[in-house]
C-alpha cells in the first residue's frame, strides 16, 4: 500500500507525501501479494505482479513514494476489505528511475507476552487501552497456557497484543485476581518497546 493511486492511495495523506494510518487497498486488488514460497526459516516470501508508474505522471512527494506492507481481510462477496494490520514503523521510500525490485521484511505488530510463573488466575494489565489501561475487571487480559515450560519445570503463560498505535514504550503488569482480591505484580512497572520488542520473557 502506498500514497500512489497504483498502491491503493492513502485516505489522508500528509502534505509531504508520507504516509499516514489510513492506507485503502486497490479496488481491483493488483497490488495485492502473492504468496510464492516458504523459505528455510518458516517465514512465507510474497511477491506483487510488476507495477509500472507512468513516465509524466508527478508523484506525490517529487520523485519518490512512500509505501508499507499490511495485511487485509477480504469480506465474502469479495468486494470489501479490511485493513487488519500495518506494520511499525511506517512508511519505506522508493525513489528514482528505470526498473527496481523492492524487497523488505514484514513482521506483524502483534506482541507476545510471556510469563514463567506457578500463580493461577494471572492477568495482563498496562498503560495503553490494548492493555485494558490499568483495568483490573473487563478490560484486564487473560494470560493463557502455552502448555509448555520452562527448563525449571515452571509453567509458561502467553498473551498475544496487536497494537492500533506505534507506541515507543508501553508499561505493563501482572495481576491475579481471586475472586475480588487483586494481587500485583512486585516492584516498579514493566515496560515494552513494540516497535522494536515482539515478545518479552517475564518471570513471577
Amino acid at each position: 500500500m502506498g500514497n500512489h493511486p497504483l498502491l491503493g492511495g492513502s485516505a489522508s495523506s500528509k502534505v509531504d507525501g508520507s504516509m499516514t494510518s489510513n492506507p485503502i487497498a486497490r479496488p481491483d486488488f493488483l497490488n495485492v501479494m502473492i504468496n510464492t514460497t516458504n523459505n528455510p526459516t518458516g517465514t512465507n516470501i510474497w511477491k506483487t505482479l510488476p507495477i509500472t508508474f507512468p513516465i509524466g505522471v508527478a508523484l506525490p512527494n517529487g520523485n519518490s513514494i512512500s509505501y508499507e506492507f499490511g495485511a487485509m481481510s477480504l469480506d465474502k462477496s469479495g468486494t470489501t476489505t479490511t485493513i487488519q494490520d500495518i506494520e511499525k514503523p511506517q512508511s519505506r521510500t522508493l525513489s528514482g528511475t528505470g526498473n527496481q525490485v523492492v524487497t523488505g521484511t514484514y513482521i506483524s505488530s502483534a506482541t507476545i507476552f510471556s510469563l514463567a510463573t506457578r500463580k493461577t488466575n494471572v492477568y495482563l494489565t498496562g498503560s495503553v487501552v490494548e492493555l485494558g489501561t490499568w483495568s483490573t475487571t473487563t478490560g484486564a487480559i487473560a494470560m493463557t497456557s502455552t502448555g509448555n515450560k520452562t527448563t525449571a519445570g515452571v509453567p509458561l503463560l502467553a498473551a498475544s497484543i496487536k497494537f492500533n498505535n506505534p507506541y515507543s514504550s508501553v508499561s505493563y503488569k501482572y495481576i491475579t485476581k481471586n475472586g475480588s482480591n487483586i494481587t500485583w505484580y512486585s516492584g516498579n512497572n514493566l515496560t515494552i518497546s513494540p516497535l522494536s520488542k515482539s515478545q518479552t520473557n517475564d518471570t513471577w
